[in-house]
């Protein structure tokens, strides 16, 4: 599961949260606009709108708020790869996770770390009671930690 960490709740009764891993969030922008240098600069862009109801939509809700504004979106998107091709085409700016941009970035986007933004907290959420997690859950729980851990977003 994916989270913005300053805006979710925890995990429901009966159930646990494990963190993998906490990701910043980054803005992308087209090369065609001044990239933005502190978050104020970020209220009055057209943005590519994050699916209802996904972290990055609650991170860019909050990130709104926090400027005391609300963000225009000319465009939705279901996936990472769309977002970064609709910035590309000049359509937008967009938040994204770092993790998303771990692969090749095309010329006409720029990528931007503004302090503030929060971080996008990837999760595994299993049952918890007398009995569970079993063994098998925590054996996979375990390897998905471990292989979280070899992820590098420098």
């Amino acid at each position: 599961m994916e989270r913005d960490v300053d805006a979710d709740a925890p995990a429901p009764r009966g159930a646990h949260d494990v963190p993998l891993l906490d990701e910043p969030w980054r803005i992308v922008v087209p090369t065609s606009l001044p990239a933005p240098e502190r978050i104020d600069d970020l209220a009055g862009l057209m943005w590519v709108g994050p699916q209802a109801g996904s972290a990055a939509d609650r991170a860019l809700g909050r990130l709104a708020a926090q400027l005391g504004t609300a963000f225009e979106t000319r465009h939705a998107y279901n996936d990472f790869d769309t977002a970064i091709s609709l910035v590309a085409a000049g359509q937008g700016v967009a938040m994204l996770p770092a993790l998303a941009l771990q692969q090749e970035i095309p010329d006409s986007v720029a990528v931007v770390a503004l302090p503030g933004l929060g971080s996008r907290r990837m999760v595994v959420r299993h049952r918890q009671n007398r009995h569970e997690p079993g063994p098998a859950v925590g054996a996979v729980v375990d390897e998905m930690v471990a292989a979280a851990r070899e992820i590098d977003l420098g």
